[in-house]
């Protein structure tokens, strides 16, 4: 007569049939972990991914405005004595939508172009007031060297291709100091002083500019307007 044996089943056959508590805190835990590694230098990828883009936008107006100095015997796009920097149309005897961004960049693009795509475009684009027709958030500054505002001791003149440096920093994300806050690439309206700003200079090279390589430039009011140093990188 043959016994029937009975097979127990061993303490790792029944650990087959499920996680335990522990084991599913540590796998919740490793993930956690890996997504606090993970989404600083995702958002450090996005900040660098933005600025690339507001520097190739930079270039692309400043390309356009040396074309347009080509077409007025060396003269770049006329910036309208008393104007800020960061105005593009105006009441005066010039217009530079009208009279730039239209012919040299082309009809309809002032918003996808003229704008810095950085967190200042959340508060500060095409649809907020005084942006919508009037100002843009790039800073422009083909002034004449004894233009009234410069806050530097020696400024370029930036009118013309014969008078203006190749090194001398022609246009940049808006960073604007007003009422306490910074306007700025990387700063939507806050007392907060800014990492820095991208800048192309007459030559047509961008770069981008840590805070501690710019400096006060130009002022209008109780507004003060800060560039990249020339030459600086």
């Amino acid at each position: 007569m043959h016994s029937i044996s009975v097979q127990k089943r061993s303490p790792l056959m029944c650990r087959a049939c499920g996680f335990t508590l522990i084991e599913l805190l540590v796998v919740i835990s490793i993930i956690a972990l890996l997504i606090a590694i993970l989404l600083p230098a995702l958002a450090a990828a996005r900040a660098t991914a933005t600025r690339v883009k507001c520097a190739t936008q930079l270039r692309q107006i400043q390309t356009g405005a040396y074309t347009y100095a080509t077409d007025a015997n060396g003269w770049f796009p006329y910036r309208t004595g008393g104007a800020n920097p960061h105005a593009m149309q105006s009441t005066n005897d010039y217009d530079l939508h009208e009279g730039f961004i239209v012919p040299y960049l082309g009809d309809g693009v002032r918003d996808e172009i003229m704008f810095c795509p950085g967190p200042l475009l959340e508060l500060r684009n095409p649809s907020s007031s005084g942006y919508d027709f009037k100002h843009v958030t790039y800073a422009y500054y083909a002034y004449a060297s004894d233009e009234d505002g410069w806050q530097i001791s020696s400024p370029p003149n930036l009118q013309t291709i014969d008078t203006a440096p190749s090194h001398a920093t022609m246009w940049t994300c808006m960073t604007l100091l007003a009422g306490g806050n910074y306007f700025a690439h990387n700063v939507p309206i806050q007392p907060i002083v800014p990492d820095g700003q991208n800048a192309v200079r007459v030559d047509g090279s961008a770069s981008w500019a840590q805070w501690g390589r710019m400096e006060l430039a130009f002022q209008r009011g109780s507004q003060q307007w800060f560039w990249a140093k020339p030459g600086s990188h």
